[in-house]
């Protein structure tokens, strides 16, 4: 046993030393190998203190990116992101037999450069063309006491989407992948978000031409005027829509704007910052626009992207009918047969009215008259609550009589709704 047990601790000695000595060499190659094959490495520069793409140009000043022109604020994350998609390239082989005759050969587009200015040191990229037989790529590139360097090169990150596996090896999309860098537009750098996450944190009043002004405090989850019961605010929608303003990012900002050109204003968000107005088209072009008071500028967004900023305040409330359906429901039809139901044995029609019901309303009304009300077609007992149902061409409508409050449902298919009782029990 004590022989057994030796030869065993023998053993484990020698896989260690095989281990130490050769396979952790091995790895340390490997990772010195491709250290050795970036073609971007700033880690023996120093930071980084301005970066020149064909249509970007953005500068340190203090501990802070911003836009070359204008000192418009950069967005750190997006500078991060771009050096960290670069630093994914790696040569594959470095060529000597290139001549500076050959160069337009072998890179056609001349403004295909970036430029690197570091606390040490200044480097130049350029892109060539993709070679035909393999997913490599030509890139040059120098330092500001160092000659040019050419490589073949490869883009260590993986396919997107679907890739022919026949075809694989001589791909162009990680080239065009790596090419759509070197051509990101002008603001892609930019700061071009609105609201900040202290901000937020207080009283917002939003205002539009649709609807009357109201309040939103997301920190105590509370809206002014508030819903009325058993109406409640959705801890879901309010989350949701602080997320949606928070990333919510402009394509682009406008300065020297004549204010008299945009067609009309829409609407307007009242934080402790100032008063933020928003405004819909600048010229006669489809945008809107929302003025920042923070910078006094004006921010461009595509149609569409107002809705984030133009809404009701229902949007944040919960406008389901029913929570549950407890465990029996009746239903009332208009020619006043009844039938009592259990809620897991009931026909399809039953089914589809009650998980409409489940269902967030499109909106709801606080009705003064509920008078008026008299063509239901089907009413419901669930919960100790008593709803009537009627239908129009486009909404289904479900009234609480006591509570004065209708819920719209949109009606998207054309199809009639049944009211046949027989389609209401289980067959």
């Amino acid at each position: 046993m004590k022989k057994n047990l030796g030869l065993l601790a023998l053993l484990i000695c020698l896989i260690s030393v095989t281990y130490f000595t050769q396979e952790k060499k091995g790895l340390s190659d490997e990772k010195e190998r491709d250290n050795n094959s970036k073609i971007i490495d700033s880690s023996m520069y120093g930071d980084l203190i301005e970066l020149q793409t064909p249509f970007s140009h953005i500068k340190k000043n203090k501990n802070l990116f911003i836009n070359f022109t204008d000192g418009h604020k950069v967005d750190p994350k997006r500078v991060d992101e771009f050096l960290s998609r670069l630093s994914q390239i790696r040569a594959t082989k470095y060529l000597k037999d290139i001549s500076p005759d050959q160069m337009g050969e072998f890179f056609p587009e001349k403004h295909l450069k970036m430029t690197f200015t570091f606390e040490n040191e200044v480097l130049e990229y350029q892109l060539g063309k993709k070679v035909n037989f393999s997913q490599d790529f030509y890139i040059a590139f120098k330092t500001k006491n160092k000659d040019m360097v050419i490589a073949l090169a490869n883009d260590k990150m993986p396919f997107e989407g679907m890739v022919n596996k026949q075809d694989e090896h001589r791909s162009d999309h990680k080239y065009k992948r790596v090419k759509s860098l070197f051509n990101l537009p002008s603001n892609f750098f930019l700061d071009l978000t609105i609201f900040d996450q202290e901000e937020l944190e207080r009283s917002i009043v939003f205002s539009n031409i649709r609807n009357e002004s109201f309040a939103i405090d997301f920190k105590s989850g509370t809206t002014n005027p508030p819903p009325q019961h058993p109406i409640e605010v959705s801890k879901t929608k309010m989350e949701h829509l602080k997320d949606k303003l928070l990333s919510l990012r402009a394509l682009n900002y406008l300065t020297n704007v004549d204010s008299t050109k945009f067609s009309r204003t829409v609407g307007s968000i009242k934080t402790e910052e100032g008063l933020y107005t928003i405004y819909e088209k600048y010229k006669n072009d489809q945008s809107y626009y929302i003025f920042n008071p923070k910078n006094n500028l004006y921010y461009q967004f595509n149609a569409g992207e107002q809705k984030i900023l133009l809404f009701n305040i229902q949007n944040v409330w919960n406008l389901r009918v029913l929570e549950e359906l407890g465990s029996d429901v009746k239903v009332t039809f208009d020619n006043n047969e009844t039938l009592d139901l259990e809620v897991h044995r009931m026909g399809s029609e039953a089914i589809k009215i009650f998980k409409l019901l489940l269902n967030p309303a499109a909106y709801i009304v606080n009705e003064k008259d509920v008078s008026s009300f008299k063509k239901w077609k089907l009413k419901l007992n669930v919960n100790n609550r008593e709803l009537e149902v009627s239908f129009t061409d486009s909404e289904i409508i479900v009234l609480d009589r006591s509570l004065k409050i209708t819920y719209h449902y949109i009606r998207y298919s054309k199809e009639p709704v049944s009211i046949d009782p027989d389609k209401y029990r289980v067959k």
